[in-house]
């Protein structure tokens, strides 16, 4: 601030220096008049009357020698406002003029990043967004565009910093960052989109998350096998592990890394596998299917699946591959699951295994069952019957492809199809190593 001071008070002096030592030297000039014409000529020149004494306090500027007038003057001396305000830019040298301005004089919404920086169109727009748009579910007719992404990119960093999706299986714990799923948003874009118009206005606008889904598999590969996960199908005898239903558990995992971003909380979620130990020492218990008669007409409809390592799980389904084998349906009757293999308890032998419940993986008595009544389904299909009642699970399942399960819970959710043909027709199931057949005979 003393340099500020000190230009101006420069800038104010330097002018009225050079003014004074101008007059002092037309003054000294002024002293002297020229020779008269006689001179000139060789007359006889007069002399000259002596004019009266001059004054102390006008003598001239000259009489005071340069080197005695102060060049520098304290700017303390100079009262500041007596300083002239408006002084010509061109007097100030550019590189003169302080760089350094308080933050607090810059308004924080003026603060911006780089892209933002870059949008020079937008920063010198200071119009408000659209009184019905929304992004995220936030309104911004509040906004100007350097506040709203400022907020934006505070809340996106915010979400890279502490998303953590916590993963829980058998008995290790494993942890997702956005470093292993490649993480990105769209939402500066679209809100840049919103601002300049490329984007209709009173409109609800939803950010694009995306992560790389193969990094996800790759994850879930490594924490399966550091958790001891065997399949049927890598499974030999005297093997001892755990055992899950991999498509479900993965589709868990997406699902709880969408909760991890839109938890702006702390933006953290976890799951947990529902693993069973097992120890694979044998095929599970066969279920022989009824051997087909000529007197059950043809081969209509036939299906196939196979099952996991799971002990528990494999016994559920061989006492319902039991419970519907050798069923007869008559012409026009419809066939119940339910109401053919019951409910599924304890004293029946049925055992806890995995179950899904309303789009979460947990355990219940019975589990595996869903895996017949999707099988049945399929023959069902295969054969031309009329399916009269069916529904999807809440998750994907491994078993089938998707959209051709059928899940059933007794007594409500039930798996149905109807007789359309004009003979009786037969249910036969069978439960062989590791696979389940289900085939339908009649004639049409």
């Amino acid at each position: 601030m003393m340099k500020k001071r000190l230009i101006l008070a420069a800038c104010f002096i330097l002018p009225l220096y050079l003014q004074f030592a101008v007059h002092a030297l037309a003054n000294e000039a002024a002293l002297e008049p020229p020779l008269p014409a006689e001179a000139a000529t060789g007359e006889a020149i007069a002399e000259p009357v002596l004019e009266a004494a001059v004054p102390a306090e006008e003598i001239p500027a000259a009489e005071v020698p340069l080197e005695a007038i102060p060049i520098e003057i304290p700017a303390a001396e100079v009262p500041l406002e007596e300083i002239p305000i408006e002084i010509p830019a061109v007097e100030i040298p550019p590189e003169e003029i302080p760089s350094e301005i308080p933050a607090a004089e810059i308004p924080l919404e003026e603060i911006l990043t780089e892209e933002a920086l870059a949008a020079s169109d937008i920063l010198s727009a200071q119009r408000q967004f659209g009184a019905n748009v929304t992004l995220d579910g936030i309104p911004l007719a509040d906004y100007t565009y350097p506040l709203a992404y400022l907020i934006f990119s505070q809340a996106q960093q915010k979400c890279i910093q502490e998303f953590q999706v916590k993963l829980t299986v058998s008995d290790k714990t494993f942890v997702l960052n956005t470093s292993d799923i490649d993480y990105s948003a769209d939402t500066l874009e679209t809100l840049q989109k919103i601002w300049r118009g490329e984007l209709p206005g009173d409109q609800n606008y939803n950010s694009k998350h995306s992560y790389n889904t193969e990094k996800i598999d790759q994850f879930l590969q490594n924490a399966y096998k550091e958790a001891n996960i065997v399949s049927a199908s890598s499974a030999d005898n005297g093997v001892v592990g755990y055992t899950l239903d991999k498509n479900a558990f993965r589709s868990q995992v997406l699902k709880a890394i969408d909760q991890a971003v839109a938890n702006s909380g702390n933006h953290q979620a976890s799951v947990k596998a529902a693993v069973e130990k097992v120890s694979v020492k044998a095929a599970p218990e066969p279920v022989p299917s009824s051997a087909p008669s000529e007197s059950m007409g043809d081969l209509l409809g036939k299906y196939s699946t196979k099952t996991t390592t799971a002990a528990n799980r494999n016994t559920n389904i061989r006492l319902a591959t039991k419970a519907i084998s050798g069923v007869l349906v008559k012409p026009g009757q419809n066939f119940s699951f339910n109401q053919t293999i019951g409910n599924t308890t304890a004293a029946k032998g049925y055992t806890v295994a995995p179950i899904y419940v309303n789009g979460k993986v947990s355990t219940g008595i019975g589990g595996g069952i869903c895996q017949v009544s999707s099988t049945l389904y399929n023959a069902v299909l295969n054969a031309g019957m009329k399916v009269v009642e069916r529904h999807p699970h809440s998750l994907p399942v491994s078993y089938v492809p998707k959209g051709k399960d059928a899940t059933v819970s007794y007594p409500g959710v039930d798996f149905r199809f109807q007789n359309t043909t004009k003979n009786n027709l037969y249910v036969t199931a069978s439960f062989e190593g590791y696979t389940l057949t289900v085939s339908l005979y009649g004639k049409k």
